[in-house]
């Protein structure tokens, strides 16, 4: 590699370094402040100033990156060094074609940002936190009203029916209990002190053990004639809303006790509303850091697009120099490969993609080669098969044309190849009746692509018997036609030689049965003739009788026979 090269690469890995530094360097900023707690507006100021220092940073290495590749551009075109062209057209085409989309990204991302930022910081959004808040505490001021009326109301009846004076815990208890059922409360006290609780009602509003009795200060404020309200947090539990009211004795001038109603808010409806504070709360002092975070955002945007554009001069520059020679080589190897010389190999040795490129294509030329030799040799394997075995074979393409025809089948058929090999197989075998051949190909529909019959052809004055084949097969030039037959002829007549010689075997057999009564009969009356004997005619007519059953049961064998052998009489065919 030569000292330019170098100088390049030098440049690139101090702009990485730099830029990791800054993002290193913010990073650990925002978790020391985030861990530490320091999340008020200084902290958030400072990471914004961090931020936004970081862009700068950025922006002026992407710029000083970018000129600096375009300068060295400009002055190796100058010089006229070789491949300086190239790499020029090759940088033009990498920075329009990221140009736009990048500009695009820079426009649309940053004003989708910035009109988020606008969107999140509007007058609406802050009316709508703030609405959340007044929602929420007017909840709670609701609360504290309901508890001071109905507190109001329990004290007033109280001392109209002077139930103090009686002072009986179980009827104060039940008098609370039966109040604070009427008016939906959480729990009702009675006090006579500022720390003496003399009645306690808690009704199925506090879940458990969740209520707590309130302070002696807060009941003080009662024996002090001052009616107040208090929310008391519980924690994990819940809050109470609490009213303290002063209970007078007959006549209103002396306070003899103090009552406090108490309303309880779940822990889900607490813990939103603290959420719902604490969220306005950030809103507002969010609202003046709304510009710099928009800055921060259209130079981070800016970074990238200049980053992404000096992202394409240099791969271009990088590309452009390690593609020149072997896209050279690769192209005088692609017409070599095409002039047939599959021994072609590139000599380039890289570890990247073009790298990569090079040894595909020697592995594609060594493939080729390997594939061409298998295809020859599968070639000459299956000529040598069709050559040899005793079926015919004959294909034809879609359109009906002889494309092979086998040694057999031209010597069952009695032509020669070329005869027919092109040609259309009505015109190739003309002298062949092909309807039955034809109502053949028409059963391929419902035979699912393959029918078989035992067919009778005439060629050329002969009859052939040939079990015949019709197939349909399916290759990267479309449908293919392949019709294979053997010939039964000879099969045939030897079958039927051997069974009308087991037909005749059988008949001499069955001829044979009546002949021997025949003999015995006539060789009985030569012998009683000869002798002379007294039943000569009984004898004669029994023989005789024998003879003549004999005979005509052969005849009627023969005339069987006769019939069997008889050709059937010729009927029209629907």
């Amino acid at each position: 590699m030569n000292a330019e090269g170098k100088k390049e690469r030098t440049g690139l890995r101090g702009v990485l370094y730099l830029f990791i530094l800054v993002l290193l360097t913010a990073g650990a900023i925002l978790l020391q402040l985030r861990f530490r707690g320091f999340v008020g507006p200084l902290s958030n100021n400072i990471l914004i100033f961090i931020l936004v220092l970081a862009n700068f940073l950025l922006l002026s290495a992407v710029i000083f990156m970018t000129a600096r590749s375009l300068w060295k551009l400009s002055v190796e075109r100058k010089r006229g060094v070789l491949g300086a062209r190239f790499r020029t057209r090759l940088v033009a085409a990498f920075v329009s074609l990221s140009f736009i989309p990048t500009i695009l990204l820079f426009i649309i991302g940053s004003g989708m940002f910035t009109g988020s930022i606008e969107r999140l910081f509007s007058l609406r959004a802050e009316n709508s936190v703030r609405d959340s808040v007044f929602v929420a505490q007017a909840y709670y001021d609701r609360l504290k009203t309901e508890a001071l009326d109905f507190g109001k109301q329990i004290s007033r009846q109280m001392t109209e029916e002077r139930l103090l004076d009686r002072f009986e815990k179980a009827a104060l208890k039940e008098y609370l209990a039966k109040k604070a059922a009427e008016y939906g409360l959480g729990a009702v006290e009675l006090f006579t002190a500022p720390r003496e609780r003399v009645v306690t009602v808690i009704t199925d509003q506090f879940p458990g053990r969740t209520f707590t009795s309130p302070s002696g200060e807060l009941v003080a404020k009662a024996f002090a004639a001052e009616e107040a309200t208090v929310v008391s947090d519980l924690g994990r539990k819940g809050e109470i809303v609490r009213a303290v009211i002063p209970l007078y004795a007959k006549g209103g001038e002396k306070i003899i006790a103090a009552v406090t109603v108490n309303y309880y808010v779940p822990q889900s409806l607490a813990a939103k509303t603290n959420e719902i504070r604490l969220g306005y709360a950030e809103f507002r002092s969010s609202l003046s850091k709304k510009e710099p975070i928009k800055l921060a955002y259209r130079l981070g945007f800016l970074s990238v697009t200049l980053a992404l554009l000096l992202a394409a001069i240099w791969v271009a520059l990088r590309v452009a120099a390690g593609i020149t020679v072997p896209i050279r080589k690769l192209a005088e190897g692609t017409v070599a490969v095409a002039a047939g010389n599959l021994d072609y190999r590139i000599d380039e040795k890289s570890g990247d993609e073009v790298g990569i490129l090079v040894d595909s294509f020697n592995k594609m030329t060594g493939d080729l080669k390997n594939s061409r030799e298998q295809i020859e040799q599968e070639v000459v394997y299956k000529e040598t098969i069709l050559s040899n075995i005793d079926t015919g074979v004959v294909s034809m393409d879609r359109m009906g044309r002889i494309t092979t025809i086998n040694p057999a089948a031209t010597r069952i058929l009695g032509i020669h190849p070329q005869d027919v090999l092109g040609k259309m197989y009505d015109d190739a075998f003309s002298f062949i009746v092909l309807d039955p051949i034809r109502n053949l190909f028409r059963r391929l529909d419902h035979a699912k692509g393959r029918a078989e019959e035992v067919l009778q052809l005439t060629v050329r004055g002969r009859t052939l018997t040939l079990r015949m084949r019709v197939s349909t097969l399916r290759d990267s030039g479309g449908v293919m036609s392949v019709i294979t037959f053997d010939d039964l002829t000879a099969l045939l007549r030897a079958q039927k030689a051997e069974t009308w010689q087991d037909v005749a075997r059988k008949i001499a057999h069955e001829v044979k049965n009546p002949l021997t009564p025949i003999k015995l009969s006539a060789e009985r009356l030569r012998k009683k003739f000869a002798e002379g004997a007294k039943d000569f005619d009984t004898v004669f007519d029994e023989c005789s009788g024998t003879i003549v059953r004999e005979v005509d049961g052969l005849k009627r064998l023969l005339d069987e026979f006769s019939e069997f052998a008889r050709l059937p009489k010729s009927a029209p065919v629907s």
